[in-house]
């Protein structure tokens, strides 16, 4: 397509910055622009000099002036909308909990805000990136909170310029510049204004909804055809083929020239990726600037106005304009022409430009986004998320992930919540970066992937880490392959979705809490989200159960009746269930009077146009649905060039199924003119009888086995209405318990008879009751009472508790009673909470854990014992924490010439303590410098050292740390190191034994430094003990790293 503009008009920010005049109220130093009735501007200037530019957060502060009162005398104001009354006292000083304070009405209370006021409340919002990550990670505050309000802080950061086409430093005499969110608990509504100010969601081109292929591999041209011909021939749906850095020279990790080595031909290869109805994505590191082996040197050197000939490279500067014309139109732009649809940005480096607080993240998201708009298709971009405001350039790049349960369980949540800032389009690294992943939880991130916002398969360069579905168990494989086959019959859904998102500022993937925001049930449903509006997803992110094959998830249901998508299973809410799945399950709750648009299988995005529509109904109450459609990839859709066909169903005296699908509404002459309908109602009897338009239609079938009907409507017309009614008996929904799932026990000998699948619930219940004790997943599956533990991982939440218990009542609501021993353990000392007895509880019940994380970095653990007691069962549940701080997290650290003969006297006394009169220095794990509670402590001696290192000093240092024990034990010291270590306990020195099992732990150094472990014995006595290390830098590479952690002979992490 021809080229829209220039370079600059395309990155030309979109927003009116100056607001409107009658909604701004000030001072001699302060200024209050009343943005709505809930969202305010609180600025502070020296000299009185406001800002009325863009800035990234905020390109628009256009808005009608919402109504408000404002009352002046001398020094004082008070300004009040319907939710906040601001009241400012000036003194002539800069804002604080001395002159400034905002009452905000949360539901029926007001509750006052002054700056300082802890963000105890905040829901967060995303991170920068999840590199490195195999568990939670803290995460940054978002705009949404408990609290009732939130603040966001835009002081200092770059402003456009007035033509809005670049960014440049602000004033430092404007200090504060801060904006007061006083939502309450309407989420919803603060997204969507926010929108209102920050720019909308784009509308992501529909391929993006497709499967997409990435690794990090030195791929020849031939090797990705092939690749794509087996996901053809393995039947696996694909629409994104993503080249890592080896498509470019090997020289340096920038690079703009193809490696002709590998890709001989890149027109051709483009050309034919393209042919196949695939997209194809270059990754890019622009951070090294560019070199002088680049094909673009010349000219990029010329167009700079550098000396001919020249071999210096020419660094990257974000802050020039000739600079980054010149990057676009020399480095990026001809390889568009030859074929690539849009850029991998993987900037992982420096926060600053020599433009004051400008981040090239956010800027080069912006200037890529704006840019790939030239040829006239929607902006595009995979990059990382650059702070609020990058929802306006979305795909996300989450970062390079460990393949652990752990990482998958933090991914529903972390993608829910960054829903919070509007950034609703993250791609992980389905399957994990880093290594080669469990068959078992590969399938489950699939799935994962599948009910998420991107599905991006992708590995690291390792020949162990497999992605390929087809590469595992045929079981695995059938399993990943039917979830990305599902992904592809969803698309529709997903579509609309994503219009909705673009509207409303509502994410695809949104917490349970932006509908529920007055349960506390909502906050804790942390493995599940809304996927759209009208399906709960529930991925499974742990094993199964050896003896079953099921593994399980634990699902909050709100109010009213949920269906099963797959088994058609109901659930009346609000309540706690446990949903079972075996390796081909997803766990989705689809709403009562839902209608879900779907699709005929297909192999890519583009084969899905609108023809044929599947229309899965789940009768029991009514419902409606807005289809979007449009071209799906250029930008016209903002100029209207779009339809939306509202389908309609409802319920009428239990006799009557009723369809309304209107004729579509608006203009996309891309769309077909006929198409096909058909009609799934799901958990329906058979009908007597089905009309069309008012007119016998006998075009439909019955499948007793799944209660389906279906209808079908041939050659009409999408502007055409059409009324399907269907006339049963009974027309209500039909659930049945899932007995496949439900009766696979295998407890006990009396139960064995349970297993036959002919046996009903009732009878298998009363097998149960001739069992004292059971397990409790047997009486859950049954639908009776369990117990759901929430473990805190991140700082935030376990400085308030370690966890939360919930106790789901039984289906049938019958009373239960609860015994609930909490214990803390560390040192080898337990300490036990008093027990907590609860009698004839016929409703949920949420407990927080009694401990709390108090700061001390020395190895915890916790538990939770549980006895549920209900129909005469003892229901057990014991939950083990993991241990937190699992490392030792305190070392006394002296460093030292390099020694030929250490010894364990040169640096402590005969009775174990710190020689005195030597360089001690206490190295220790700062709570936030790590991502949570399960993150083991290394010391990374090169990042403090790395100059001395690099100098050639002969360094060493000796570590000691003291390790507490009530009793005489046996341990097992695994100490983590890169270079040489001696090890001494005691004052002897300790010989290296072979590798025990153990728990795993999460990586204790970055995945590129090469660690080894060695294994130690020794006897701990009951008291204090000191270990000391003596290590040295690695002689090969430099690196020079060591931590350690103590395990029982049982392979637990001593607490």
């Amino acid at each position: 397509m021809k080229e829209l503009s220039s370079v600059f008009e395309r990155i030309r920010l979109e927003g009116v910055p100056l607001a409107t005049p009658g909604s701004m109220v000030g001072t001699r130093q302060a200024r209050f622009t009343i943005l709505t009735a809930r969202l305010i501007r609180l600025e502070w200037a020296t000299d009185g000099q406001f800002e009325d530019r863009s800035t990234f957060a905020f390109p628009n502060r256009r808005a009608e002036t919402p109504a408000f009162s404002c009352e002046a005398q001398e020094t004082q104001i008070t300004i009040k909308t319907e939710y906040l009354h601001l009241h400012y006292s000036d003194d002539g000083t800069p804002f604080s909990a001395a002159n400034l304070s905002i009452r905000v009405r949360v539901d029926d209370e007001w509750v006052t805000w002054t700056p300082g006021t802890a963000a105890t409340g905040n829901l967060h919002g995303t991170s920068r990136t999840l590199d490195q990550c195999a568990d939670a990670i803290n995460l940054d505050e978002g705009i949404l909170s408990r609290d009732g309000w939130a603040v966001f802080n835009d002081s200092g950061n770059p402003v456009w310029d007035i033509e809005q086409t670049w960014v440049e430093s602000r004033p430092e005499t404007h200090v504060q510049d801060w904006y007061f969110f006083g939502y309450g608990h309407d989420y919803k509504a603060a997204l969507k204004e926010y929108t209102q100010f920050g720019n909308r969601i784009p509308l992501v081109p529909r391929y993006v909804l497709g499967a997409w292929w990435s690794r990090f591999w030195a791929y020849h041209a031939d090797d990705l055809k092939q690749l794509v011909k087996d996901f053809d021939a393995h039947e696996v749906p694909l629409d994104v083929l993503v080249v890592d850095m080896d498509w470019h020279t090997p020289v340096a990790w920038t690079g703009y020239t193809w490696n002709k080595e590998l890709f001989p031909d890149p027109v051709e290869f483009l050309a034919w990726v393209h042919h196949q109805g695939l997209r194809a994505t270059l990754n890019l590191h622009p951070a090294q600037g560019v070199q002088s082996h680049e094909e673009a040197y010349p000219e990029f050197s010329q167009r700079l106005g550098l000396p001919t000939g020249g071999t210096d490279p020419i660094k990257f500067n974000g802050a020039s304009k000739d600079f980054i014309q010149h990057y676009f139109e020399v480095l990026h732009h001809p390889m568009e022409e030859q074929g690539v649809d849009f850029w991998w940005l993987d900037w992982q480096q420096e926060k600053d430009t020599t433009i004051r607080n400008l981040d090239p993240l956010p800027w080069l998201n912006h200037l890529h986004s704006r840019d790939s708009t030239r040829r006239g298709f929607r902006s595009m971009l995979y990059s990382r998320w650059g702070g609020l405001g990058n929802h306006r350039y979305p795909i996300g790049f989450s970062g390079d992930t460990y393949a652990t349960w752990d990482s998958l369980r933090f991914q529903p949540y972390f993608t829910a919540t960054a829903a919070n800032v509007c950034y609703g389009w993250w791609s992980h690294d389905i399957g994990g970066h880093f290594g080669a992943v469990e068959p078992e939880l590969y399938a489950r991130w699939v799935q994962y992937g599948a009910v998420s916002p991107c599905l991006r398969l992708h590995s690291t360069k390792d020949p162990l880490a497999e992605r390929r579905p087809w590469g595992f168990p045929d079981e695995i494989y059938q399993a990943a392959k039917a979830a990305i086959q599902f992904r592809y019959r969803m698309l529709p859904y997903l579509y609309s979705s994503a219009w909705t998102a673009s509207q409303q500022g509502l994410s695809l993937c949104t917490p349970m809490y932006y509908e529920y925001p007055d349960r506390e049930d909502a906050y804790l449903a942390r493995d599940q989200y809304f996927l759209g509006a009208d399906i709960i997803a529930a991925p499974i992110t742990q094993t199964a159960d050896p003896q079953t094959g099921l593994a399980y998830v634990d699902v909050w249901v709100p109010d009213g009746t949920w269906y099963e998508f797959t088994t058609l299973e109901a659930y009346t809410g609000p309540r706690w269930v446990r949903l079972f799945g075996d390796i081909q399950r997803i766990p989705l709750l689809v709403k009562a009077g839902a209608v879900i648009p779907m699709a005929p299988s297909a192999r890519r995005t583009q084969q899905i146009d609108g023809s044929h529509i599947i229309l899965s109904i789940f009768p029991g109450a009514a419902g409606t649905f807005n289809f979007y459609e449009d071209d799906g990839i250029t930008e016209t859709y903002r100029q209207g060039v779009y339809e939306i066909t509202p389908f309609t169903a409802s319920l009428n005296n239990d006799e009557e199924l009723r369809l309304v699908i209107g004729g579509s509404e608006g203009e996309c002459p891309a769309l077909p003119a006929m198409r096909t309908f058909e009609v799934h109602w799901h958990g329906v009897n058979v009908p007597n009888h089905v009309e069309v338009n008012g007119q016998i239609y006998e075009n439909w079938h019955y499948d007793q086995s799944k209660r389906m009907l279906t209808v079908t409507l041939e050659q009409v017309s999408r502007r055409e209405r059409v009324e399907i009614v269907v006339y049963s008996a009974h027309a209500k929904f039909i659930a049945y318990p899932d007995r496949a799932t439900r009766l696979r026990l295998t407890e006990a000998a009396t139960l064995a008879q349970a297993a036959q699948p002919a046996l009903s619930l009732d009878a298998a219940f009363e097998a149960l009751t001739t069992v004292k004790s059971v397990n409790a997943h047997v009486v859950a599956r049954l639908g009776g009472p369990f117990a759901h533990v929430y473990e805190a991982v991140v700082y935030a939440d376990a400085q308030q508790s370690l966890g939360k218990l919930v106790l789901a009542p039984p289906m049938d609501g019958s009373p239960f009673d609860a015994e609930i021993v909490w214990t803390f353990k560390q040192d080898g000392k337990t300490l036990t909470a008093a027990p907590i007895s609860l009698r004839g509880c016929d409703a949920e019940q949420i407990l927080n854990c009694p401990f709390k994380d108090e700061g001390d970095p020395r190895t915890f653990q916790w538990s939770a014992n549980v006895t549920l007691t209900w129909h005469g069962l003892d229901i057990k549940t014991q939950h083990y924490s993991r241990a937190c701080y699992p490392a030792i997290m305190q070392w006394q650290t002296l460093m030292v010439e390099s020694e030929s003969a250490p010894s364990f006297a040169k640096a402590l006394t005969e009775d174990g303590k710190l020689k005195a009169g030597l360089a001690w220095q206490l190295v220790q794990q700062e709570r936030q410098s790590a991502p949570n509670l399960h993150q083991p402590y290394g010391v990374i001696l090169l990042e403090q050292e790395r100059q001395r290192i690099t100098d050639g000093e002969p360094l060493a240092m000796y570590a000691s740390a003291e390790l507490t024990s009530t009793t005489e034990q046996d341990i097992v010291l695994c100490v983590q190191h890169a270079g040489a270590i001696t090890c001494y306990a005691d004052g002897k020195e300790l010989n290296g034994v072979e590798a025990i099992e153990h728990v795993t732990l999460a990586p204790m150094f970055y995945s590129w430094i090469p660690a080894q472990r060695s294994y130690y014995k020794l006897t701990l006595k009951a008291g204090v003990n000191r270990v000391l290390i003596y290590s040295q830098p690695d002689k090969g590479s430099g690196w020079w790293t060591f931590g350690a952690t103590a395990f029982d002979l049982a392979g637990n992490v001593l607490s």
